[in-house]
């Protein structure tokens, strides 16, 4: 206590000047490190959107040849920013349970998706194959002079039902079973036209259940997840930013009440100095003989009287 009274007014005041602006530049560096967080988080979040609708128009490539390792490269890529946005958002918000939660529901929804997606693929290339097999067979009953014109013609129809049913959802899988069903009764003479019956129930039935896992791909929840997650790192963000501001702001006030506040007692100062100095000089050339004393009533000095 001793030594806090020692000091004068203007060095306290200083201190705590300078405490202040080594806290108002230390708030700022916090201030500026949450924004490169929340870039961070958006860098890594953006890509999560993209690749999700990325992967849903892949589901829409049906009986097309697709550059499946494109796709796979794609989940990759989604898996190591899905990551590297899990570590940072635990370092930022590590007692966030509502973060924490949407980030397991991104998980989940993500593991689901991608095992949709290599179903789908697994369907899809069977199809191709089933397909090429399909209109193999085509070609050698038209060339089959044993085969009649109307045979024919019916396989040609029910060959043009199923493409359009692979590419289109007006045609309906009944209708098309149903042209199926009048080429059965004409395939017990050739062996040709047999196959060409059953393995047009096999795609067909394949292709049914590629539009349904193109179907589930479109209709995941992954979207949802993540655009969850963004919407509450935004908010989050917005509202820390907002509370930031203010403290900045309190910060700034505080350092420049501080600086007035030494500004003021550094007028009084040198107020208090001219009038020292104009009492000395009264005092060096006075007539009279003057006496200062301490509080305690002892003297302190005396002064001569001129001459």
């Amino acid at each position: 206590m001793q030594a806090i009274k020692r000091l004068d007014i203007v060095s306290i005041l200083l201190t705590i000047f300078m405490v202040l602006l080594i806290s108002l530049f230390g708030y700022l560096y916090k201030v500026d490190k949450g924004i490169q967080n929340y870039t961070l988080n958006h860098d890594h979040i953006i890509p999560l959107e993209l690749i999700d609708k990325q992967l849903n128009d892949f589901s829409a490539t049906v009986n097309t040849l697709s550059d499946y390792d494109k796709v796979n490269q794609k989940l990759f890529t989604f898996q190591k920013n899905l990551k590297i946005l899990e570590e940072n958002l635990q370092r930022t918000y590590a007692d966030n349970v509502t973060i924490e939660k949407q980030l397991r529901n991104i998980k989940k929804n993500y593991e689901n998706k991608a095992q949709e997606l290599e179903y789908f693929k697994s369907l899809n290339a069977s199809l191709i194959s089933g397909s090429h097999f399909l209109f193999d067979l085509q070609r050698t009953i038209a060339d089959d002079k044993n085969i009649s014109t109307k045979v024919k013609s019916l396989i040609n129809e029910a060959l043009f039902y199923i493409l359009r049913y692979t590419n289109s959802s007006y045609i309906d899988k009944s209708y098309v079973r149903n042209k199926l069903h009048e080429l059965k009764k004409l395939t017990q003479h050739s062996k040709f036209v047999k196959n060409f019956y059953k393995q047009s129930l096999i795609m067909l039935d394949t292709v049914a259940e590629l539009k349904n896992s193109a179907k589930n791909i479109h209709n995941s929840r992954l979207a949802d997840a993540i655009t969850d997650l963004h919407k509450t790192l935004d908010t989050k963000y917005k509202q820390d930013l907002a509370i930031q501001k203010n403290i900045a702001l309190l910060f700034f006030l505080s350092v420049i009440i501080m600086l007035i506040a030494l500004i003021i007692t550094h007028i009084h100062a040198l107020k208090n100095e001219k009038e020292l100095l104009a009492f000395k000089y009264a005092v060096q050339h006075s007539d009279n003989t003057i006496v200062i004393t301490d509080p305690q009533k002892k003297i302190t000095s005396i002064s001569k009287m001129n001459c």
